[in-house]
């Protein structure tokens, strides 16, 4: 990932974190580590579930591995299948229906902080008024990423730990998985959120002009991986209009073209009936 695109997210946290009427320097400077960490560097919009049998068997060994470790039959039967995996790993629970549902899948982890499981899509669903069961791929853009993580943020972090690194990555991480990262990450943002700097990005002066980059790569991640062709669907519904508006330039750029095409054919005959019939091709 470049630096503006990790810039990018920096400051569409920062400016939905401040909207929400967090100021506090050092707890923005903590919201960014421990954001920073969970999705590797921002680098990490949707799960990736795409792992080998031998993969499965080591993180899932109770469900994937047989009496010696190695994977068992279902671990061969789904590996490398992204679909499967989630629809099998997180049935019946979070939420989720059984395995035949789709709802593992289709409620696998996404955005900054990887919302995971139909259960807390409902709960993002309802407290931000957008609808993510229907639509849960929005998820993953940068505008409605920023606004779930401000949201766990707020609910998962008692405000008495929301400054201290450490006490935040217990409720965040459940453990101190990781702490001598977010306590690196949070050295280096305390340093750089600065008054000045704050200001800058409260008023929108800083690289707005990228603040669609990430929702277009979310946007192409989604069509890359849209095995069954719902997404695609789903997404030429939602644009009707834009869709038959393209349509229907392609189809006057095609008759222009078939109009041009008619007229060059009369010139050239002409043209050849002028010189006894000598062409000029």
């Amino acid at each position: 990932m470049n630096n503006n695109t990790k810039l990018m997210h920096e400051e569409k946290i920062l400016q939905e974190a401040m909207s929400n009427g967090i100021s506090s320097r050092k707890e923005l400077a903590n919201l960014l580590a421990q954001v920073a960490h969970e999705s590797d560097n921002f680098s990490t919009m949707e799960e990736n579930l795409n792992y080998s049998a031998k993969r499965l068997a080591q993180l899932w060994p109770k469900r994937y591995a047989d009496g010696n470790h190695n994977p068992n039959e279902k671990a061969l039967n789904i590996a490398k299948n992204p679909e499967k995996i989630a629809n099998d790993v997180y049935s019946n629970r979070m939420g989720n229906g059984n395995s035949n549902s789709g709802d593992g899948y289709r409620y696998r982890g996404r955005g900054y902080i990887q919302l995971t499981g139909r259960s807390n899509y409902e709960m993002a669903t309802k407290e931000l008024q957008i609808d993510l069961i229907n639509k849960p791929e929005l998820a993953a853009t940068s505008e409605v990423a920023a606004k779930i993580a401000i949201l766990y943020w707020e609910k998962r972090v008692p405000d008495s730990h929301k400054e201290n690194v450490r006490q935040a990555t217990k409720y965040i991480n459940g453990g101190l998985n990781g702490l001598a990262d977010r306590q690196n990450k949070y050295d280096e943002y305390y340093q750089k959120l600065t008054p000045e700097y704050l200001d800058k990005i409260q008023k929108g002066q800083q690289h707005s002009s990228n603040a669609q980059y990430d929702d277009f790569s979310a946007l192409v991640s989604n069509l890359i991986n849209d095995k069954d062709g719902s997404f695609t669907k789903q997404l030429l519904a939602d644009n009707k209009d834009i869709v038959d508006a393209f349509n229907a330039k392609v189809q006057e750029k095609i008759k222009q073209e078939e109009q041009q095409t008619i007229a060059q054919e009369a010139q050239r005959e002409v043209v050849e009936k002028s010189f006894g019939g000598r062409s000029f091709s």
